[in-house]
C-alpha cells in the first residue's frame, strides 16, 4: 500500500470512528460474529434508511458483508469480513485514544 492510499484509509477510519452509531454496529458484530439487520436496528436504535446507509458504507470499505437467508423471509445476516475483523480492532483502539483526547479537552 502506498503512502497516499494509507492516508486515505487512515482518514476513512477516523471518519468511521467519529460516527458513534457506526462504531456501535462494528462493536456488535465483533461481539456477535453475525447478526440480522433487524436486530442491529433494534439494539442500536438506527432505523430504516440511516441503517442501510451505514451498512452500505461499511460494505463499501470492505469491513462487512451480508448473506440473505431465504428460509426466514429474506432476513439479512450482517457480518465482519476477515479484513473487517482486523480493522475493527484498530478502529476500537483509535476510538479509545480519541476519547482520551476529548476527555483532556474537557478538563
Amino acid at each position: 500500500m502506498n503512502a497516499k492510499t494509507y492516508l486515505i484509509y487512515c482518514f476513512t477510519f477516523v471518519w468511521i470512528v467519529r460516527k458513534k452509531k457506526t462504531m456501535q454496529i462494528i462493536k456488535l458484530l465483533i461481539e456477535n460474529e453475525r447478526m440480522y439487520q433487524g436486530k442491529i436496528s433494534e439494539i442500536t436504535g438506527i432505523k430504516g434508511g440511516e441503517l442501510i446507509r451505514r451498512i452500505n458504507e461499511l460494505k463499501e470499505y470492505g469491513l462487512i458483508d451480508w448473506e440473505i437467508e431465504d428460509k426466514f423471509g429474506g432476513k439479512k445476516w450482517i457480518f465482519l469480513t476477515p479484513e473487517g475483523k482486523e480493522i475493527a480492532k484498530h478502529l476500537i483502539e483509535i476510538e479509545k485514544v480519541m476519547e482520551k483526547i476529548e476527555e483532556k479537552k474537557e478538563k
